[in-house]
């Protein structure tokens, strides 16, 4: 068995995502009340444009990684990349003129705070003389060195090899060399300005590689401008390891005591409403056996449901009929709902690993790494299984086959999310596993900024769709927010789909876990009257032998309210 499995990980990792099947992708589209008539769906990829009719209702053609864009007049254009299970896109639009909250004026007063906060996990947010400064705001190119191993002869060869947009006279053992930006000034080019750390220089500095973090070049009108005459032929700015700030744990991040009683107020649910007819009708049932006849009846009239055969199995199983539960699955629903349906395959396997069913889980995510081979996160949850099973050596395994895919072009990595979290999670593995023995995995690098007998929090959700706040609380002083959400972070939701992940981390130091923490969430749904599965993984003393780990899984249904998860 392990041989067939392992033939079937190394043959289709080498799969890339060359889908071209068509589908039709259906939905509506609202201002988040009324309809929106004519609003218009683009395929940039095809060009095929779909207008909403009276009802704000659409049909259009897309293949596998098209983006659809959403616009109409005085409304904020949205993206959307269509994805293996895309099919239903209920869009809603929002005016570009709004009111702002008094949450959102207390927090802009400050985008300083906010920048320097997200430093050390948004590599293009650079520190200069005037602050700090996002690079895709301000138009500039920027390095991250953390990400790059080659090694460089001194900083003149860092900067011809890495900037683009640079004439560069000399090398090395040039006396003098010169630098200059190609287009701004070409009759009369004057060299360039470095602000390493703040500090402005009009001649390269003696900066050792090693002790650089990060390098940028600002070559825009308005950019330049704030230097004066000085940065008239551009500015490359140099971030040291030194002068970048200190990376900050959850604890510290927060501060936000002022917008607590605004956020912190839980919306009730209502209990009842929350639990499905179907699942009512099971409860009221006699006995188990009643309950078995129920289900029945009930199933001719939910079989095309995947909700209701998760739902019933979840019933009978915590009520000790585990043969029965698996019958619902493996016999009723399998074969027509989940098995070529990665989405519902990742939250059934959500819902054995909480149960302890490591091998159920193990077969279900293997089904998903044959369906989504080139989505970065298969590798991760395939590799974790196996690690629950306690094979931790076909785990490193498929942690190495994930670094060799990617050194060879077939995936590519995400250097500002996942590509840290992969590599942690690998780490771990081999830091607490000696027997396990990799090349490919850096455990000192990896582990260097997470310390010892730490709570770490891992958010999956099953639907890459999925928006919402996450939102971690100690106390009134103690907060922290995530906005998972088209409006708030664009860019982490395409990035998670461009590189085919879901997840999330959090790591609190021992310091702040003395104090308990609260785990909130508000759910914004995720394009169609589905639920969202979410898995939250809970280590306590991450990093050392008396490491564990706890498993709890949500289903997410009501949009707008904010829901407590769990207690820490």
């Amino acid at each position: 068995m392990k041989t067939i499995v392992t033939t079937l990980v190394l043959s289709f990792a080498l799969l890339v995502s060359a889908q071209t099947e068509s589908k039709t992708i259906f939905g509506i589209v609202t201002d988040g009340n009324e309809a929106i008539v004519d609003a218009e769906i683009l395929n940039k990829n095809s060009g095929q444009i779909a207008l909403t009719d009276l009802e704000g209702k659409y049909e259009i053609k897309a293949n596998i990684g098209d983006i659809l864009q959403y616009s109409y007049a005085g409304m904020n254009t949205r993206q959307v990349i269509v994805e293996d299970v895309t099919r239903i896109l209920n869009m809603v639009l929002k005016s570009k003129v709004t009111m702002l909250k008094e949450v959102t004026v207390t927090e802009r007063f400050r985008p300083q705070e906010k920048l320097e906060n997200n430093y050390h996990d948004n590599p293009r947010i650079i520190k200069t003389v005037f602050g700090y400064l996002n690079t895709r705001v301000n138009f500039g190119q920027v390095v991250d060195l953390d990400n790059i191993n080659t090694t460089y002869g001194c900083l003149v060869d860092l900067l011809r090899t890495r900037l683009q947009f640079l004439t560069i006279r000399g090398g090395c053992g040039a006396f003098e060399p010169e630098i200059f930006t190609r287009g701004i000034g070409s009759f009369n080019p004057q060299g360039v300005l470095f602000d390493v750390d703040g500090q402005l220089m009009s001649i390269i500095p003696e900066i050792p590689i090693f002790d650089i973090k990060r390098v940028a070049l600002l070559r825009d009108f308005a950019t330049r401008v704030k230097y004066g005459s000085l940065g008239a032929g551009g500015i490359i700015v140099i971030n040291t390891y030194g002068g970048a700030p200190r990376r900050r744990t959850v604890s510290e991040k927060l501060g936000l005591s002022d917008v607590y009683e605004k956020r912190s107020s839980l919306k009730e649910i209502n209990t009842l409403a929350s639990v499905p007819n179907y699942i009512r009708v099971l409860e009221k049932s006699e006995s188990i056996e009643k309950a078995k006849g129920a289900y029945t009846e009930l199933n001719g009239r939910y079989t095309s449901s995947p909700y209701f055969f998760l739902d019933a199995y979840e019933f009978f199983f915590d009520n000790g009929e585990t043969d029965f539960s698996d019958s619902i699955i493996e016999e009723d629903g399998y074969n027509s709902l989940f098995s070529k349906n990665p989405v519902l395959l990742k939250a059934l396997a959500y819902i054995y690993q909480e149960q302890g069913r490591y091998e159920k889980a193990n077969e279900a995510l293997k089904e998903v790494f044959i369906l989504r081979p080139n989505y970065a996160q298969s590798y991760f949850d395939l590799a974790n299984s196996y690690r629950d099973l306690g094979d931790t050596k076909f785990a490193a395994e498929l942690y190495s086959r994930y670094n060799y895919l990617i050194q060879e072009g077939f995936l590519q990595p995400d250097t500002v999310s996942f590509g840290n979290l992969i590599k942690k999670e690998a780490a771990n593995l081999v830091a607490l596993d000696k027997k396990v023995i990799s090349k490919d995995i850096e455990v000192k690098k990896s582990l260097k900024n997470v310390a010892s007998n730490t709570t770490r929090l891992v958010f999956e959700w099953n639907d890459s769709e999925a928006e919402f706040d996450l939102e971690l609380l100690q106390g009134k002083n103690e907060y922290y927010v995530y906005n998972h959400t088209e409006e708030e972070s664009p860019e982490d939701i395409a990035r998670g789909k461009e590189y085919g992940y879901s997840v999330a981390e959090y790591v609190i130091d021992e310091r702040a876990a003395r104090k308990p923490w609260q785990i909130n969430l508000n759910y914004h749904g995720n394009k169609s009257l589905t639920p969202t599965y979410l898995k939250v993984t809970m280590y306590r003393n991450y990093g050392t032998p008396s490491q564990s780990k706890q498993v709890q899984v949500f289903k997410l249904m009501f949009k707008g309210a904010n829901q407590k998860l769990l207690t820490l």
